[in-house]
C-alpha cells in the first residue's frame, strides 16, 4: 500500500466531518491532531520521537503524525504517493517474483518523499512475528523513519533510546541531531496504564 497526499488529506477532512455517526470518531481524531499540532509547535520535529512496533495502535498514530506533518509543510511533497520501495509509486523497482523490493532505510530524506525523516523507536520483543516485522521494514521506507530497535520491556527500551539520541545530540554539530523531548506512544484508554493519560 502506498502512502499517497490523498490519505493525509483525508484524516484532516475525517476531524471536520460535521456531526453524524462518526461524531465520536470524529472528535477523536480532532483532539489527537491537534496533541501532535501542540506538540510540534513547543518542541519542533528534531525533538521528537515516535514509538513504533508495527501495531494497531502505534500505526494510526503514525499516519496522524505524518498527517500533521505533511498538513504542516515539515515534508518535501515531490511525489504524489510513496510506496513500499521509498520510490515514487510509478517507478517502483520489483524483486525476481515480481514484488517490490523493500529498500534499506535511510535517514537522508529522499527528494521524492511526501515526509521528512521522522524519528523513531521500536520496542523489539522476543520472537517478533515475520509478518510484523516485513511491515516495521516496510513503513520505515513509506514513512520515511529513522527507526532504531532497541531490546525491551518498553520504560527501558525508551530510556536506552533517549539516552542514545541525546548522547547523539551532544556529539553531533547537525541541527537535525536534536536532544529528544517528546515520544508519541500509541495506546489505549483501557491498556495497562491507559487509562492515567490526559491524551
Amino acid at each position: 500500500m502506498a502512502l499517497t497526499k490523498a490519505s493525509l488529506d483525508a484524516v484532516y477532512k475525517l476531524s471536520e466531518r460535521p456531526g453524524d455517526r462518526w461524531t465520536e470518531l470524529t472528535e477523536r481524531v480532532k483532539e489527537a491532531l491537534e496533541v501532535i499540532e501542540k506538540a510540534l509547535d513547543e518542541h519542533g520535529l528534531n525533538r521528537i520521537a515516535i514509538s513504533f512496533n508495527g501495531g494497531k495502535d502505534c500505526t494510526v498514530l503514525l499516519h496522524l503524525f505524518a498527517a500533521v506533518l505533511y498538513k504542516g509543510g515539515y515534508g518535501i511533497g515531490a511525489a504524489d504517493e510513496i510506496n513500499v520501495s521509498g520510490e515514487p509509486a510509478d517507478a517502483a523497482a520489483t524483486s525476481r517474483e515480481g514484488l517490490p523490493a523493500i529498500a534499506q532505510p535511510s535517514s537522508v530524506p529522499s527528494p521524492q518523499h511526501l515526509l521528512p525523516v521522522i524519528k523513531s523507536v521500536y520496542i523489539t520483543v522476543p520472537a517478533p512475528f515475520d509478518q510484523v516485522e516485513t511491515f516495521v521494514d516496510e513503513s520505515m521506507i513509506r514513512y520515511n523513519l529513522d527507526l532504531i530497535r532497541i531490546e525491551g520491556p518498553m520504560r527501558t527500551g525508551l530510556t536506552k533510546y533517549l539516552d542514545m539520541q541525546n548522547a547523539r545530540a551532544h556529539v553531533e554539530t547537525d541541527a537535525d541531531a536534536g536532544t529528544i523531548n517528546a515520544i508519541l506512544v500509541g495506546t489505549r484508554r483501557n491498556d495497562p496504564h491507559g487509562a492515567l493519560l490526559m491524551h
